[in-house]
């Protein structure tokens, strides 16, 4: 009896109600009822008969629009990025075998044997890639080798912006 009184009060606070607890309205009851307007509906037409007065605007094909850029810096732009430095790994992504002392760099994309050179304000040095990194997430485009960014800047730095193009 309990249960059913529970319900009850639930459904008498939501608005509801149960079947035992009200009559079915009469036709003495006055009910508001609400009536929605009738759903419209677009009448379909085939995509073939759909016409548009906005056209699209392309440019116009006199001009060549050159090769496809490639990742920012290649081709010998100029571009800004995030790099810091890295001594350890046995083997890097293109399978040779790392050294700290080399003048390489990791990179997510750039080709293996790319060469690029890296400034920090007066301060310029060319490095080739050897390894994909470093993590998306981290903020930084280049991991360079200790050697590489010792070139640059003190390694105490630790993460540099580097002006780079692909030599």
């Amino acid at each position: 009896m309990a249960r059913r009184l529970c319900i009850a009060a639930a459904l008498a606070m939501t608005g509801c109600s149960s079947p035992s607890a009200d009559p079915p309205p009469t036709a003495s009851t006055s009910t508001t009822s609400t009536t929605l307007p009738p759903v419209t509906t677009r009448p379909t037409v085939p995509p073939a008969v759909v016409t548009s007065s906005v056209r699209a605007t392309a440019p116009p094909a006199t001009e060549p629009t050159g090769p496809p850029p490639g990742p920012a810096g290649a081709g010998g732009a100029v571009s800004t990025a995030r790099a810091s430095w890295y001594a350890r790994g046995a083997r890097t992504a293109s399978g040779e075998a790392f050294d700290a002392d080399a003048l390489t760099f990791a990179h997510r994309s750039l080709a293996f044997g790319t060469t690029v050179r890296f400034c920090v304000g007066e301060r310029c040095a060319v490095g080739r890639c050897t390894d994909r990194g470093p993590a998306a997430w981290t903020g930084r485009d280049f991991d360079l080798s200790r050697a590489l960014f010792a070139e640059l800047a003190p390694l105490g730095a630790g993460v540099v912006t580097v002006t780079w193009e692909a030599a």
